[in-house]
């Protein structure tokens, strides 16, 4: 596929991945450290000859935000679709952020949000082959889904096996009538570990959220679902745990913490960095997602926050129920 420039990526974002066009309104929300991405989305949408845009910008200054501003919902009210360039803030997941996207499935607003993006994803991740990216998603969903027992091993040390409960959701990077909310860059297939099923351990090796790249790995004993011990830098593991405690005031440690999330990335355009949500979407990766259960699925323990940790370098083999076994990823490398 021919390398796409960043407004190119942009547009491709609106009319693609979205389904946007010059007859539909569109609003563009940014935090203010976002504008410069964000104008992006603007000019795509100008260079569309759409006529009905808004553009929200988010001050830093009034940061974090308890609530959705009434300017905000007029604006909302009035679109079909709307674009959100949010640089993450633990504090406003549950305040700002879910209930944003729940006004968007409320007013059935086509919604796409970005989350601490940078301009060159437009290149990279959001130029993707998107059928490419979805056939992927929709074959690993259907394994996994099939399970009946899945390991992970690594040669950082990494050693789980775990089942996942049957709902088994296929992220790609298109709107569809069953799935009007997208994350870009996409391109992922989600899955719950039942909880009391995960044991081993769980060597992270990249990218955390809100934590960055650790500067060692960090090492998670899991018994049951629930983390029995933590071993890595210790400042490291202080920021983390205080970033948890800014969104659920009744942590105290990260031991207890349980497993929520197990998830592949599928999107081979997408390149490793520091940002968990574009990072996690990267063909072959892995993440394991800890605290609210996700989409739902599993145990609701009303945890106030939910954090992903990166595992790279990986090999997945997954166990049918009919006793054969199945290689998807090995050494970081998805083999769908």
């Amino acid at each position: 596929m021919k390398d796409l420039g960043q407004k190119e990526g942009a547009i491709r974002l609106l009319t693609e991945a979205m389904k946007i066009d010059k007859n539909n309104r569109l609003t563009i929300l940014s935090h203010e450290c976002k504008r410069e991405v964000a104008s992006h989305a603007l000019s795509a949408a100008n260079d569309l000859a759409m006529k009905d845009i808004i553009f929200v910008e988010i001050p830093e200054i009034i940061r974090p935000l308890k609530h959705l501003p009434r300017p905000l919902l007029g604006a909302m009210d009035q679109s079909d679709g709307l674009v959100y360039f949010a640089s993450r803030m633990q504090e406003e997941a549950y305040t700002f952020n879910d209930p944003l996207l729940s006004r968007c499935k409320e007013k059935n607003l086509t919604l796409c949000y970005l989350y601490d993006p940078q301009i060159r994803y437009f290149e990279e991740g959001i130029a993707a082959d998107y059928e490419t990216v979805q056939g992927k998603c929709s074959k690993v969903a259907k394994i996994l889904a099939e399970s009946e027992e899945i390991q992970v091993e690594s040669d950082l040390g990494t050693s789980l096996t775990f089942s996942v409960y049957k709902k088994v959701l296929p992220r790609g990077p298109v709107i569809s009538p069953e799935m009007r909310q997208i994350q870009a860059p996409e391109g992922e297939v989600m899955s719950v570990p039942v909880e009391t099923s995960f044991n081993g351990k769980l060597v992270v090796d990249h990218t955390v959220t809100k934590a960055g790249i650790p500067p060692s790995p960090v090492a998670w004993t899991f018994h049951k679902g629930q983390a029995t011990k933590v071993e890595g830098d210790e400042l490291f593991l202080s920021n983390l745990l205080n970033s948890l405690k800014g969104s659920d005031e009744r942590v105290r440690s990260l031991k207890g913490i349980w497993i929520a999330e197990f998830a592949l990335g599928t999107n081979d355009w997408c390149v490793l960095d520091d940002n968990i949500s574009n990072c996690e979407k990267v063909a072959g990766t892995l993440h394991f997602g800890m605290g609210q259960e996700e989409n739902k699925i599993g145990v609701d323990r009303g945890e106030r926050y939910h954090f992903d940790s990166m595992v790279t370098n990986a090999a997945v083999t997954v166990k049918g129920k009919d006793g054969t076994k199945r290689l998807i990823t090995e050494k970081g490398r998805l083999l769908i």
